[in-house]
């Protein structure tokens, strides 16, 4: 289980990551909504991982990766941003950003490259590619209610049970 920090501004992209991640089977130890305080909470708990917006109040995204990779070098940092344009991606790689995630994002696709930068294997063994697509839907079916409001309780709950017995398997 990979421990991380998310840090975002809007508030239905940090609900939408935290449930990608918890249900991807990783913990979310903090949330920040902006560079000062993702810097303060990072040096707190030392995540395994953060996921960094670059437009924030307070500390740009950009200066938060950069004092974090000057004092810990092999952290792990993914952006997560709207920003797309070749100058800011190459920016932030030569930062130490160990991915540049462009948001809007698709949930499989954001956990798969998490995944990747964890070291983590995205696909067991022996699991067929129906599956994968089937798993994969429904998440998306899922996250969709969600960002809209129109879940229950139940249905999530339901479904996070669903996920965490299938990553024990």
């Amino acid at each position: 289980m990979v421990r991380v920090l998310i840090v975002e501004r809007v508030p239905f992209m940090r609900n939408i990551t935290r449930f990608a991640l918890e249900c991807s089977g990783h913990e979310v130890i903090g949330e920040a909504v902006d560079g000062q305080q993702a810097l303060d909470l990072y040096y707190l708990y030392t995540p395994d991982l953060v996921i960094l917006a670059l437009v924030l109040q307070k500390v740009q995204g950009i200066q938060v990766l950069r004092r974090i990779k000057e004092t810990h070098p092999d952290s792990k940092i993914v952006i997560c941003s709207a920003i797309k344009t070749q100058r800011m991606i190459d920016q932030a790689m030569e930062y130490g950003a160990d991915s540049y995630v462009i948001k809007p994002f698709q949930i499989y696709n954001f956990i798969s490259e998490v995944n990747r930068v964890m070291g983590i294997k995205t696909t067991p063994q022996g699991l067929a590619q129906e599956q994968l697509l089937s798993q994969r839907e429904e998440l998306e079916q899922i996250a969709a209610k969600v960002l809209t409001r129109t879940i229950s309780r139940e249905e999530l709950q339901s479904f996070i049970q669903k996920v965490q017995g299938s990553s024990h398997q």
